[in-house]
């Protein structure tokens, strides 16, 4: 959990570093306002090269059209979007949800940043 200025949690912190520095290439996104504040930390997120997941049944909206919408995009352009007893079964089996470019489609780059990043599946 961090504290938050902006929509998406990048804004005005240093994420990145201390992400990286404790080895942490995967995010599972979670939380309120799916097309807002979820959405643009999954964008920012992917814009600064972390593999993202969405936890589909772990976000909400409320406006359920918004909410199937954006879990579509975020599908289509910045990584997984699954359920969390999906995320619980790749755990006790200890394994790892596919990651990066040697899984699926090449990279894309980000419309907005314009740094490539791990191509959703069925993304392209």
């Amino acid at each position: 959990m961090c504290k938050k200025h902006r929509y998406g949690v990048w804004w005005g912190q240093n994420m990145g570093m201390g992400l990286r520095s404790s080895g942490i290439e995967t995010l599972l996104m979670t939380g309120d306002a799916t097309n807002g504040c979820v959405e643009s930390t999954t964008r920012d997120a992917f814009c600064n090269d972390f593999y993202v997941v969405t936890v589909a049944d772990c976000c909400g909206d409320f406006d359920v059209g918004r909410h199937e919408f954006s879990l579509r995009k975020m599908e289509q352009a910045y990584g997984y979007v699954v359920q969390s007893e999906e995320i619980g079964d790749i755990w006790r089996r200890g394994e790892f949800l596919p990651a990066g470019p040697s899984i699926g489609p090449q990279p894309i780059p980000c419309g907005r940043c314009g740094r490539s990043g791990p191509a959703a599946p069925g993304g392209g």
